[in-house]
């Protein structure tokens, strides 16, 4: 069985960590923010569980016809027998039936049932509570506003899902998160018959760093001091041989270590660490993101390394593409700069591709997004020597082993270097244009652990350079159908790809 803790339970987990695979590889389990997703192969069942709401939705194939029985029925067409309890017996007593299907044995006997007539008694007397104690918001002008008046922002819906039973059910909340939950369940039924309506206002808010709330669909502009002096950063790691057992094979917990402390020395403070993955075998083929403890990030660095002991390893996608859009849709802090650290083990081919490169490159350059790249490989010069010490490059320098004190970096040494945009396929381009690095992943691979820590701190170095936030960005707090709110922050003067000279 799989048990889900809600973001409004008290209660606590250690060491959950999704993506995972049950019943031979047959069902996966993974997140992408508040929502949890349990599929089958072969779109047998899929059910989405919103911690943010307390919402789960179940769709079950033909396959499940007349093999069914729980609190949702029977599946079978007959309405007789879909209080069957779980003893097999049908019943009229609901609460019984609804008592028996619980998997908690404690609360199987508290379960409560109000009949439609208590209903206006019971929402009644929670009115006056609710008001008081959430401001101006009252439930029942809320549900009346929702299910019941003509101008309501659902009545596109009303001729095809009757809303009296919701109206009922939303009247009878207590709290404003509640009614949300009973407003969000329509919405959801509504989608399946392909009618689609917005989530409502008072549901849905964007919280800013210094604690403010922003509503949905309003704008804000952060400049000086508003602007956060943090970066949240983003390992894209594909899920190939390359990248087997990289923890040690690729040196992460020097690098990551020293990346953290660079940051620290630039003045960006309580910086977030998050860990895509993809390109493997099942659950792992699509771009999925590790999460620890039902989180996607972390401040915690020394946890954060923990993550990379769940980097999988396959033969599965080499869309690139596709994981750097995926990281991007990631629910990032208002105003924090985006770093994005990619460990391919492919090269970005079109062939691979799902995205073009210009979608891929205007979702970068419009969120201010910088890539860097620790290749699977090395740079290779004539001279044996210069292979040894140099580390990396951007568009307009080279970064050697000169580059572990301070970091100067070298345009004569660059302007030899001629960059084949074949190298990295269309990843070369992508990352240079955007302000961003492309440093040899082989030289984590060092023997020998001095060497190991100076280019980790030349490449920490050079991130941190640009992990700088943008002092002026333009910020609109957007929600979608899940109730998953974000704030997208565009820089105010519209960026401009950097010239290279490849």
């Amino acid at each position: 069985s799989i048990k889900f803790i809600s973001n409004r339970s008290s209660g606590t987990t250690n060491n959950v960590v999704l993506p995972i695979e049950l019943e031979n590889g047959t069902t996966y389990v993974y997140q992408a923010e508040s929502v949890v997703t349990v599929e089958r192969k072969g779109n047998q069942f899929r059910l989405e569980c919103n911690l943010k709401f307390d919402l789960c939705t179940l769709e079950l194939s033909g396959w499940y016809h007349g093999k069914t029985a729980g609190i949702l029925g029977t599946m079978n067409y007959e309405p007789m027998d879909d209080t069957t309890a779980s003893n097999g017996i049908v019943t009229k007593d609901v609460k019984a039936f609804a008592g028996s299907w619980s998997i908690d044995e404690e609360a199987s006997g508290r379960c409560s049932y109000s009949s439609n007539s208590h209903v206006a008694e019971t929402a009644a007397e929670t009115t006056n509570a609710t008001s008081k104690s959430q401001g101006n918001f009252t439930v029942v002008e809320f549900c009346n506003d929702l299910f019941v008046n003509k101008s309501s922002e659902f009545l596109g819906c009303f001729d095809i899902i009757e809303p009296e039973e919701y109206s009922k059910m939303c009247t009878a909340s207590e709290t404003r998160a509640e009614a949300c939950t009973v407003a969000l369940s329509y919405m959801q039924i509504c989608m399946f018959h392909d009618t689609y309506l917005r989530i409502p206002d008072v549901c849905s808010s964007c919280s800013m760093i210094d604690g403010d709330q922003i509503a949905e669909g309003q704008f804000t502009k952060l400049e000086g001091d508003r602007v956060p002096r943090s970066t949240d950063v983003v390992f894209i790691v594909e899920g190939k041989e390359c990248n087997r057992g990289a923890r040690e094979n690729r040196s992460v917990e020097q690098l990551v270590t020293q990346l953290s402390k660079e940051l620290k020395d630039q003045g960006l403070m309580d910086n977030r660490w998050s860990l895509v993955t993809f390109g493997a075998d099942g659950v792992f083929d699509h771009p999925r993101s590790i999460v620890f403890d039902g989180q996607l990030f972390t401040k915690n660095v020394a946890r954060f390394i923990d993550y990379f002991d769940h980097v999988p390893i396959g033969d599965g996608s080499r869309d690139i593409f596709a994981a750097i859009a995926f990281a991007s849709k990631l629910v990032f802090r208002a105003g924090v700069s985006k770093t994005f650290i990619l460990m391919p083990c492919s090269h970005c081919e079109p062939e691979n591709q799902t995205l073009d490169y210009s979608v891929i490159h205007e979702v970068l350059l419009e969120h201010d997004i910088t890539l860097h790249i620790l290749m699977d490989g090395d740079f290779e010069f004539e001279k044996e020597r210069l292979n040894k010490i140099f580390y990396g490059l951007d568009a307009t320098k080279s970064y050697t082993k000169k580059d572990a004190r301070t970091l100067t970096g070298d345009v004569d040494l660059r302007r030899q270097v001629k960059l084949s945009k074949s190298a990295l396929g269309y990843c070369t381009p992508l990352s240079l244009e955007i302000n961003g690095t492309i440093f040899s992943g082989d030289k984590l691979r060092f023997d020998k652990l001095a060497s190991i820590k100076k280019f980790a701190s030349v490449f920490s170095k050079r991130v941190a350079l640009t992990a700088q936030p943008n002092p002026c960005q333009n910020c609109e707090c957007t929600a979608d159908n899940s109730g998953v709110t974000r704030m997208e922050c565009i820089p105010c003067i519209y960026p401009t790809p950097v010239s290279v000279d490849y």
